[in-house]
């Protein structure tokens, strides 16, 4: 029977300024914070699946960025 294990986070990323032709663009960059709810279920002690939906609560990014309104990551592990 799988076990399943359930998640809640804080994330968060630091953009740094980009760059063009060598330059600085300064309306880049900035920081975003995101709740982080998750689950991961393990079918067996060697295979597991997991899941996490980011969801932005915070948008501090420089100048008129767009921002993402969701992040969801996912993935299978198997230990060796």
């Amino acid at each position: 029977m799988p076990a399943l294990f359930g998640a809640l986070g804080v994330r968060g990323e630091w953009r740094g300024y980009e760059l063009q032709d060598g330059r600085r663009i300064d309306n880049s960059g900035g920081d975003v914070t995101y709740l982080a709810p998750g689950m991961q279920v393990f079918f067996s002690p060697r295979v597991s699946f997991d899941a996490t939906v980011w969801i932005p609560f915070i948008h501090a990014l420089n100048g008129s960025q767009l921002g993402e309104t969701v992040k969801v990551l996912a993935g299978f592990q198997y230990g060796l």
